[in-house]
């Protein structure tokens, strides 16, 4: 057996709220828009938050954007999912602390 070992760990609740998300689709690619998380989640009306980036996954991408990103678009090629119909999607809030908040939306390939 090995040596203990011991560590220290803030945790927080500062939780966000989800993100409000859409995607549109035209032309070969779909656009997925995202309204910036301005505070915590209803369950804790108080305090504030700082959002330290914003995850997308889509099929089988998994790309982590900058608090400052409001959209990710992607060629339709980029998407290994289904070659035609309904895709998911997801878009993360996360704060500076590591919490993160996820909602999910659908996309159709025509």
């Amino acid at each position: 057996m090995g040596e203990p070992i011991s560590g220290v760990a803030e945790l927080t609740h500062d939780v966000p709220d989800a993100p409000q998300a859409w995607a549109v689709v035209a032309a070969g690619t779909v656009a997925i828009h995202w309204l910036p998380v301005q505070g915590p989640a209803a369950i804790l009306p108080d305090g504030e938050i700082e959002i330290a980036g914003y995850q997308v996954l889509v099929e089988d991408l998994d790309i982590t954007l900058p608090a400052s990103a409001r959209k990710l678009t992607l060629p339709r090629e980029f998407v290994r999912g289904l070659e035609s119909g309904e895709i998911e999607y997801e878009v993360l809030a996360i704060e500076e602390g590591g919490n993160q908040t996820i909602i999910e939306g659908t996309f159709f390939w025509p």
